[in-house]
């Protein structure tokens, strides 16, 4: 009889498999949360970095059309030193 043919060899092979599948799918089931986490926080980083951005355009075409620096920060949200700054 060959080893292979033995059932309670074969059960505790399928054990051991299915622990190391566990394993890697939990691996990856972890990777993916930590991947998806980081797609989450870069999409809000450039998110507020393209309203900055936008803020900053806007003021610029404001000041071309003559409004106050004063009146500008408080329309855009920018600081008035920013505001000079362009």
């Amino acid at each position: 009889m060959r080893l292979i043919d033995d059932l309670s060899l074969k059960r505790y092979e399928d054990k051991v498999l299915m622990k190391e599948v566990g394993a890697m799918t939990d691996l990856l089931y972890v990777k993916q949360v930590v991947y998806d986490k980081g797609v989450r926080r870069g999409e809000r980083h450039g998110l507020r970095r393209g309203a900055a951005a936008k803020a900053r355009e806007m003021a610029k075409a404001m000041l071309a059309e003559g409004l106050s620096v004063e009146a500008i920060a408080r329309i855009s949200g920018l600081s008035e030193d920013e505001i000079r700054a362009l």
